[in-house]
C-alpha cells in the first residue's frame, strides 16, 4: 500500500541515526568477506523485482520544432529492468564469488562509465522518505521513515561527428543500499547489497500531517540497513523497443 508522505514538524529525532548509512567496500574486499544470504530473511524488505522503465529522446530539429509531441511513441524507448536475489550456494557453485567488485563510489570511469553503451550509476545518495497510516478520519496514526536507493542507467552515444551524449536515462529506486558492483558486459550487473529490515518499532517521534496542522507525538517505524550480512544481487537489462536515430546521431 503506497501512504501519503507527511509534512515533517521539524527534524525527524534520531532519524539519521536510526537509518544507517552504507558502509563502502574497498577495492580488495572479496564477496565472502562477510556472510552472504540465502534468501531474504522473514521481516526484511523484499528484493526480487522488475519495473518497465521508459525514457523519451527526440533530435534537435524536432526538440525546436513547437509543433512537435515529444512525449509521441516515436520517440519512446523501454526497458525490462529485473532484480534477482542470488543465493549464497548458487554463488558458490557458479563460481560468481570470483566477480571483481568494486566499490559504487569507485566505480566512476571503470566498467562502462563515461563511454558509449548502458552505463550503470548506484553510487547516488538515498532519498529520505516518512509516510503515514491514516485512520478513516484522514487522521494519521503511525509514522514510517526509510531510504529510497536510487538506479540511473544512461545510454551513452558516439556520433560519427560530434560529441558524446546521452541518449536515454532509465532510473528506479530500490529498498536495498548498493555496496559494490562487477559489471558484465552492458545488460548484466552482479551487486553486493545490504537489505533494510522492514517497519523495525522506534520511540514516538514528533509529526504534523500539514505546515498548518498541531503536531502530534505518534509511533514510529523505520526500515533500518542490515550491515552484518550481504546479499548478491543480479541486475539484467532487457530492450523492449527502441526509437528512431536519425542519420548523424
Amino acid at each position: 500500500m503506497k501512504l501519503p508522505v507527511l509534512y515533517l514538524a521539524g527534524s525527524v529525532l534520531g532519524l539519521a541515526r536510526l537509518l544507517t548509512a552504507c558502509q563502502l567496500a574497498t577495492p580488495e574486499d572479496r564477496l565472502t568477506a562477510k556472510p552472504l544470504l540465502e534468501a531474504v530473511p522473514p521481516g526484511y524488505c523484499p528484493v526480487d523485482r522488475q519495473d518497465t522503465l521508459h525514457s523519451y529522446w527526440a533530435p534537435l530539429a524536432a526538440l525546436a520544432n513547437p509543433s512537435s509531441d515529444l512525449t509521441s511513441s516515436a520517440y519512446l524507448s523501454e526497458v525490462v529492468l529485473q532484480v534477482r536475489l542470488v543465493p549464497a550456494s548458487v554463488a558458490r557453485r557458479s563460481e560468481l564469488d570470483t566477480l571483481a567488485f568494486r566499490p559504487v563510489a569507485a566505480d566512476h570511469g571503470v566498467d562502462g562509465k563515461g563511454r558509449e553503451g548502458l552505463n550503470w550509476f548506484f553510487d547516488l545518495g538515498p532519498q529520505s522518505l516518512n509516510s503515514a497510516l491514516l485512520d478513516a478520519q484522514g487522521e494519521p496514526t503511525k509514522v514510517f521513515s526509510t531510504r529510497l536507493y536510487p538506479l540511473v542507467v544512461t545510454e551513452e552515444r558516439q556520433p560519427a561527428t560530434g560529441r558524446q551524449y546521452a541518449r536515454n536515462r532509465y532510473s528506479t529506486e530500490y529498498l536495498f543500499c548498493p555496496l559494490a558492483v562487477a559489471h558484465l558486459g552492458d545488460s548484466v550487473a552482479y551487486v553486493r547489497a545490504y537489505l533494510l529490515r522492514g517497519n523495525v518499532p522506534q520511540g514516538d517521534t514528533l509529526y504534523a500531517a500539514s505546515s498548518t496542522a498541531s503536531p502530534q507525538r505518534l509511533p514510529h517505524e523505520v526500515n533500518l540497513v542490515d550491515t552484518t550480512r550481504w546479499a548478491l544481487l543480479r541486475f539484467s537489462l532487457r530492450q523492449l523497443r527502441h526509437s528512431t536515430t536519425p542519420a548523424g546521431y
